[in-house]
């Protein structure tokens, strides 16, 4: 009589993950959230960045637009001063009718750290003086890089032969002005600095004209 064989009995299945299994899986995880949410910070920091550029870019053309106007109607100070009152890498002074009101302004340009600050003074009395106190200072654009970070002067200055003028400059010799604005809210990320330029010819101190 044949004895039948006894059946053969399989392993039993695995049933989910092991201990181990279970802390790399969430170590695995964990990780590759916090490339995504790494990722996503850059990303926005990278936007920030590129708004406040944008931002910051614009108003420094806006300023030279500004600025140029200004330089073009160069005249002499309602007190009698010569239409350049200072002139130096980093600051500009200057007397012109912003504002066409027959009376003419003292402007002062200068660069304050990273800010491009703009002075200016209405005459008062007869005769005419440019008092201080009357003094209305602004930041007219931002993020200026020049002294902090290029090294470029902001102003150069040249005579009726476009030579450039070296410092002390001559202001009776000036004639024509370069305005060199390096622009850059974060030198330390891309994209590279900024450059917003233009070239000024003082019309009523060019004998040419």
């Amino acid at each position: 009589m044949e004895m039948n064989a006894k059946p053969c009995l399989s392993a039993p299945a695995k049933a989910g993950f092991t201990v181990i299994e279970a802390i790399v899986a969430i170590a695995l995880g964990t990780v590759l959230i916090g490339i995504v949410v790494d990722m996503m910070l850059q990303t926005n920091r990278l936007q920030i960045f590129l708004s406040d550029q944008s931002t910051a870019i614009a108003t420094a053309d806006e300023t030279l637009a500004m600025l140029s106007q200004e330089l073009r109607e160069t005249t002499d100070g309602d007190d009698g001063s010569f239409a350049l009152a200072e002139a130096t890498s980093t600051s500009l002074a200057f007397y012109s009718d912003i504002d066409a009101d027959t009376a003419t302004e003292y402007i002062r340009y200068e660069l304050v750290g990273t800010d491009l600050q703009k002075t200016t003074i209405e005459p008062s009395g007869t005769p005419a003086q440019y008092l201080p106190e009357d003094a209305i200072t602004t930041t007219v654009a931002f993020s200026i890089v020049n002294s902090s970070f290029t090294g470029n002067a902001l102003f150069l200055y040249f005579d009726t032969d476009n030579n450039q003028l070296s410092e002390p400059i001559s202001l009776s010799d000036t004639t024509l002005i370069k305005v060199h604005l390096d622009v850059n809210v974060d030198p330390n990320q891309i994209p590279d600095t900024h450059t917003s330029e233009t070239v000024i010819q003082l019309r009523n101190l060019n004998d040419n004209l």
